[in-house]
């Protein structure tokens, strides 16, 4: 039996919240990483209140997932882990944690901005309000975290070079 085009459409949708689902997983695990790795008090302290705040939007996209008769793609979250794992190994045997804790941080608000951005989008094509909403709160969130971290880029620089034993 083909599908019809609403069918598609709401097919779509179930995969993209599925998507920030397993964003979300994986990020849990990259910031409980970086949170480890992290020496300075206040760097610890952002990425401890982000993870607040990703615990948040991982519940939000399974009340979609619910809401849209499915669940979280196994697959998907296990290829999140997948992701995930090497990253906390690489956090706690690197030097220049600062700079790069900032850095990776940084890139993955990005990803996040991008997918609840696109997720945003399709929901309105799709008049599902609901999921059209949680996806603009996990973003402004996410707009928000990556300007945190911008604003870090300094302290994490001079950071790095404390720890590197680099004259400024």
């Amino acid at each position: 039996m083909k599908l019809r085009d609403d069918d598609k459409l709401r097919s779509k949708l179930v995969d993209y919240v599925q998507d920030a689902h397993a964003m979300e997983i994986s990020v849990t695990m990259m910031l409980e990483s970086m949170i480890k790795a992290a020496d300075d008090p206040k760097t610890k302290e952002m990425l401890e209140s982000h993870l607040q705040q990703t615990t948040e939007h991982k519940r939000r996209m399974e009340e979609r997932l619910k809401a849209l008769d499915s669940h979280r793609s196994v697959r998907k979250a296990g290829e999140a882990v997948a992701v995930a794992v090497p990253k906390g190994l690489i956090d706690r045997f690197r030097s220049d944690q600062p700079g790069k804790i900032a850095r990776d941080g940084y890139v993955a608000e990005a990803l996040e901005i991008a997918a609840y951005s696109l997720l945003e989008q399709l929901a309105m094509r799709c008049g599902d309000e609901p999921t059209a909403e949680a996806a603009r709160r996990n973003l402004a969130d996410e707009e928000e975290m990556a300007k945190k971290i911008a604003a870090t880029w300094g302290d994490a620089i001079d950071m790095t070079l404390e720890q590197e034993g680099i004259a400024a």
